[in-house]
């Protein structure tokens, strides 16, 4: 069974995002019974008000909020907080298998703060498949089963083409899917995304351009370590996710006729 896979592990920390990696937002939940918020996954601001990340972070009942331009992951700076609007997930996600594991949030504010990242289209999905060098981001655990307090950073190489040695009885799409991780042969383990951080964004050079072309998606097994981890390949779901765009645009104009 696919589990979903959840933070940056045998990475580094960077500590200065505010300045470097802005838009890498942490994306934070409250239950209909909660009275506090509690972070849960990470993505990325494609665009002034819309935070791309992975859709089995957004199956949760209650609210969303989301941090961006913050060094920290904390609740203490209120500044660095947007409140969320409404949200997408791809309507052909699978909550099992977790195929098509592509979201989107709307922010309540059209925001100028913080700019956006570009994706990767279309027209790059063969350079995507030929990239073998990937940056990974996440407000996720370490390796020690510690929480972030700074963003989480890791160089991956690609490790799609291996899919079928790594990932036996399991049904990969290597057109929809990324694999990506570093082995590190003395520990016998894989650096990339573990537990705590879905959603966040994985990073290639296309054509010049520094693109996130891939969203943390899942793992083979629960702490992620003994494989690489799969993305949900950007550029292949460039059409869906500009179609979640533009139905949570037009759900922002009507609701602000209605108001």
């Amino acid at each position: 069974m696919a589990t979903p896979a959840n933070a940056v592990v045998y990475g580094e920390e960077i500590d200065i995002a505010s300045s470097k990696y802005p838009w890498v937002a942490s994306i934070w939940h409250s239950g209909p019974k909660d009275d506090y918020y509690y972070p849960i996954c990470s993505g990325s601001l494609i665009t002034q008000d819309a935070v791309l990340t992975a859709a089995h972070c957004l199956t949760k009942k209650g609210t969303y909020l989301v941090q961006m331009g913050s060094d920290l992951l904390d609740g203490e700076s209120e500044d660095t907080f947007y409140e969320v609007a409404s949200i997408w997930k791809h309507p052909f996600y699978d909550d099992e298998s977790l195929d098509n594991d592509v979201g989107l949030l709307k922010l309540a504010t059209h925001q100028t703060k913080v700019m956006p990242m570009s994706i990767a289209n279309w027209a790059d999905i063969q350079a995507v498949k030929n990239a073998k060098k990937f940056e990974l981001l996440g407000w996720g655990y370490d390796e020690f089963g510690y929480s972030a307090t700074f963003l989480g950073y890791a160089k991956l190489n690609n490790q799609t083409k291996k899919a079928s040695t790594l990932f036996r009885n399991y049904d990969l799409d290597s057109n929809s899917m990324i694999l990506a991780g570093r082995y590190i042969k003395r520990l016998g383990v894989y650096a990339g995304s573990g537990e705590g951080d879905s959603g966040g964004p994985l990073l290639a050079t296309i054509n010049g351009v520094n693109k996130v072309v891939g969203i943390t998606s899942w793992g083979k097994n629960q702490n992620g370590l003994q494989s690489p981890t799969v993305y949900s390949n950007v550029a292949y779901q460039r059409s869906e996710i500009a179609e979640g765009l533009a139905i949570l645009q037009r759900f922002m104009m009507v609701a602000a006729r209605v108001i």
